[in-house]
């Protein structure tokens, strides 16, 4: 029982937590080699996920959050970390920041609120400013989502696929929140009773491993595309 009511949690509590072990797993892999890490999180927005991100490392990760509305951070809980701040909008504003300044760069619930092409103009900045790995977390293909009241960004402009980003170089992919015919707007359910959510919740350990068959996916990146200096 304690198993099913674990992947129930998984899946209607958010998929936040095995999308945070894939980033701890990433900052564990880098501190291999060095002693601090540079971390950068685009489109924070009011939730703490970069807390649990850098988790029991935080004393050797310094933390930078960029984000386009800024009322909607909570800087209270930035005490007893590393953080600085960065007000800007992706991908425009990722200009000031230099060549592989940054060891792991984390992208969540960003790249689907833009436009195809500023998409594609996002991954190319993200390459070029990520100097070991960079994760991704969106949504898989479109998906129906207006803007809310409270968070003018909050549209989905696009949608994208496992099979796109591991074109690109973003191979290493799990599947999130559960089975996506089943999720709506918002990774709401369309089913909620009871027996139906024990269901889902023994099948979310393994459709982790189908990204393409669920609501999101994370991607991971750890090799940078080829840039020439000259053509």
């Amino acid at each position: 029982m304690s198993f099913i009511r674990t992947s129930i949690r998984h899946l209607i509590g958010s998929s936040a937590r095995p999308f945070s072990k894939l980033v701890n797993y990433e900052i564990a892999s880098i501190l291999k080699y060095q002693d601090k890490i540079s971390f950068l999180e685009i489109g924070p927005g009011p939730s703490l996920d970069w807390q649990k991100f850098i988790g029991v490392h935080a004393e050797k990760v310094e933390v930078t959050l960029m984000e386009a509305t800024p009322e909607l951070l909570k800087e209270d809980e930035f005490e007893n970390f590393s953080v600085s701040f960065f007000s800007g909008h992706a991908p425009s504003d990722l200009a000031v920041f230099g060549d592989n300044e940054f060891d792991l760069v984390v992208c969540k619930n960003v790249i689907e609120h833009l436009p195809k092409h500023e998409g594609y103009l996002l991954l190319y900045e993200i390459d070029r400013i990520c100097k070991f790995s960079s994760v991704l977390y969106t949504p898989n293909s479109f998906t129906w989502q207006p803007s809310s009241t409270n968070a003018p960004f909050n549209a989905h402009l696009s949608g994208w696929t496992p099979r796109e980003l591991k074109h690109l170089g973003w191979s290493f992919q799990r599947g999130h929140v559960g089975l996506k015919p089943f999720f709506g707007p918002y990774a709401t359910l369309k089913i909620k009773s009871s027996f139906f959510l024990k269901f889902l919740g023994l099948c979310f350990p393994l459709v982790q491993l189908f990204p393409w068959f669920c609501y999101a996916f994370s991607a991971v990146k750890r090799t940078k595309n080829l840039r020439l200096e000259e053509i």
